[in-house]
């Protein structure tokens, strides 16, 4: 059970900075992700989700039910870019909800897609998202939104408009330094 003053700060936090739609769906911030993605990051990763900033979740909350999460990613502060890790989604939650919801979703290019896609939009301003990436269909997915590979095999960038080239190339040096993240 989270402590009412977590609670309150999520709902704070879901008011200020979700984008609410009308079916029910939203992206939102939240400070502490074990009570919206630990079990589903412990399933996916096997250890528990990262206990430091910054975590977004794509939760499904009809009015007077709880919320479903049903997609989780994880960005850290790097310099003046961010560390994205942890991308997973709920392929059990999708399979509950209505078709009419879930063609929502996929017109946003599905759960993981859509909590990728906002959550670095709210990450602005920032130089960068980088992120490591392995599995295709995540590679896929993360292309799909901007997201072009800076250092093969693994290494994605979703560079900021407008950030130049010059200022992009020393930072993915340290970031490649750093190695898997």
């Amino acid at each position: 059970m989270l402590s009412p003053l977590i609670q309150a700060w999520n709902r704070v936090t879901a008011r200020l900075t979700g984008s609410v739609r009308p079916s029910h769906l939203r992206v939102m911030e939240v400070q502490d992700a074990a009570p919206y993605a630990g079990a589903l990051f412990k399933r996916k990763f096997g250890h528990p989700v990262p206990d430091f900033p910054r975590h977004f979740v794509l939760v499904f909350q009809p009015p007077g039910e709880e919320a479903r999460t049903l997609a989780y990613v994880h960005h850290t502060a790097f310099e003046s870019a961010f560390l994205a890790g942890g991308l997973v989604s709920d392929g059990n939650e999708f399979r509950k909800l209505t078709r009419e919801t879930q063609d929502e979703l996929m017109k946003r290019g599905g759960m993981a897609q859509w909590v990728m896609a906002e959550s670095c939009e709210r990450l602005q301003p920032c130089d960068a998202v980088y992120a490591y990436i392995g599995d295709e269909k995540s590679r896929i997915l993360n292309e799909r939104i901007g997201y072009k590979l800076v250092h093969p095999p693994y290494l994605f960038i979703f560079p900021s408009k407008g950030v130049p080239e010059d200022r992009l190339a020393p930072l993915t040096e340290k970031v490649v330094a750093l190695g898997p993240f």
